[in-house]
């Protein structure tokens, strides 16, 4: 016998996956990066002594202990690629086939690759306006000097001709 995965939900109760033939491999919004798993396995004789192990790859280090729960939730996923694992233990003892579901939590706005190039493009605008306001700033000390040198010139010919007339007399 194997185990399946009977549904797949989102936040809000939203169908990811329904359980009809093979999973597909979706991506998910990070809105929904909290997702329970329902699961089952086809072993019919005693229903209520199935037990379940459950492996979500990029999160759990090991199988979880078997349990009665034929359900996993998971919260807070971080953006990437997942692997979520079910194997199933009947009355019998015999380990089923493991039901495999890969998908992937996509990174939320703030951490795409359009939100890092808009954040390099303020940056660089910041960069640039700071360089020409820099340079506006130099420029306006440079008049001004300019304007001290001319007016200490101006007092220092005065100065001049008034002492070469003085020498003259």
């Amino acid at each position: 016998f194997k185990a399946l995965v009977r549904r797949v939900a989102a936040p809000g109760d939203r169908l990811v996956h329904g359980g009809a033939g093979d999973p597909p491999s979706p991506s998910l919004r990070y809105a929904d990066n909290a997702l329970r798993f329902e699961f089952a396995a086809p072993s019919f004789d005693t229903l209520e002594t199935n037990r379940f192990q459950v492996l979500l790859e990029g999160v759990d280090k090991d199988w979880s202990a078997w349990s009665a729960e034929a359900y996993r939730d998971y919260t807070n996923l971080r953006e990437g690629s997942y692997r979520f694992r079910v194997r199933a233990r009947n009355v019998y003892g015999t380990v089923s086939e493991e039901w495999l579901y890969a998908f992937r939590v996509l990174p939320p706005w703030h951490r795409t690759l359009w939100a890092y190039l808009a954040y390099l493009a303020g940056l660089a605008g910041a960069v640039r306006g700071g360089f020409f306001w820099k340079l506006r700033q130099s420029e306006r000390e440079k008049r001004e000097l300019e304007g001290l040198v001319r007016e200490r010139t101006a007092t220092l010919e005065q100065m001049n001709a008034i002492v070469k007339s003085i020498n003259e007399t």
